[in-house]
């Protein structure tokens, strides 16, 4: 397993931990207001993410990308949403939801494009010492 899938897997747990307890606890944690679209939203997120790492390196990094590029996007549209206004119409959302979404969008980038690097690296690396032979 790769650094990307294992994050992916870890990120995909935590996600759906979050669907699901969202469900039983509003707002879930005493801060993070979150209603049922959201707390499917971050479920259906945390499935995928889980199928996804099983498919491979390649696939998770990709995915890691879009994932991230989207919750940047829903973390920027929340802070532009007025506070008593849901987002796009039916996500309600709050700073703190915003600010959780713009960490983990910028995590889900990180292992995106931080492992895709560390694996070129490391396949310069033997290839190199495999040249040396």
């Amino acid at each position: 397993m790769t650094t990307a899938q294992g994050a992916m897997y870890v990120l995909g747990l935590v996600l759906l931990a979050i669907g699901i307890i969202g469900f039983f606890n509003q707002p879930l944690f005493g801060l993070f207001a979150a209603d049922t679209s959201e707390n499917l939203l971050h479920a259906i997120s945390g499935i995928v993410a889980l199928v996804i790492a099983a498919m491979g390196d390649a696939s998770a990094r990709l995915w890691s990308k879009i994932f991230g590029y989207f919750y940047v996007l829903v973390a920027l549209v929340g802070f532009l949403t007025p506070a008593d206004a849901s987002m796009l119409g039916f996500m309600s959302v709050n700073t703190a939801v915003n600010f959780l979404h713009l960490v983990m969008g910028a995590v889900f980038l990180y292992f995106g494009y931080a492992t895709e690097t560390m694996t070129r690296r490391a396949f310069a690396k033997e290839w190199e010492e495999d040249k040396n032979r």
